[in-house]
């Protein structure tokens, strides 16, 4: 019998968001498959930035720009 390969089990990492207002929101999570090992911080941001953008289509109300994303518990 075939053994079964297993797919690799995403885990959330939750990351605090600081926008340009100074408003501060925490533990957002993203997959950590979603993210670039190389630079997390920078995917990180694209991947929040683009929730913030299909939040604000569906709801009419844009949030500001992200200013620092910040890996929570580090």
């Amino acid at each position: 019998m075939a053994k079964k390969i297993k797919a690799p089990v995403a885990t959330l990492v939750p990351f605090d968001v600081i926008y340009e207002d100074g408003s501060r929101l925490s533990n957002r999570k993203l997959k950590s498959t979603d993210l670039d090992e190389h630079n997390e911080i920078g995917s990180a941001k694209a991947l929040l930035e683009a929730q913030d953008r299909e939040i604000a289509n569906l709801s009419g109300r844009a949030r500001p720009n992200i200013k620092t994303v910040i890996r929570s518990g580090k």
